[in-house]
């Protein structure tokens, strides 16, 4: 006996194979892209956030202004985070 989500899955792509599923599968792509698009605008986000957190100056483009222990460090804190993760 299969799981109700699995046999509801496998109903559904059986639909979306079919030729007529192309309304189906454009606001399949509609919601892919709008999701997408959100994550890439949330990661953006986040990523000046932290610059402008870790800035002194208080501007997220003033890179020059960090520290050498902070850019000695930071790059080989995230090199550690990554082997970590990946190991």
């Amino acid at each position: 006996m299969t799981p109700w989500w699995q046999q509801q899955s496998e109903e559904a792509r059986l639909r979306l194979a079919r030729h007529d599923a192309l309304l189906h599968l454009a606001v399949l792509a509609v919601i892919a892209g709008v999701l997408s698009g959100l994550v890439i605008v949330a990661f953006r986000l986040l990523v000046e956030e932290l610059a402008l957190f870790w800035s002194p100056s208080g501007s997220e483009e003033n890179f020059e202004a960090v520290s050498l222990q902070y850019r000695l460090l930071l790059p080989l804190l995230g090199a550690v985070l990554l082997a970590m993760l990946f190991a």
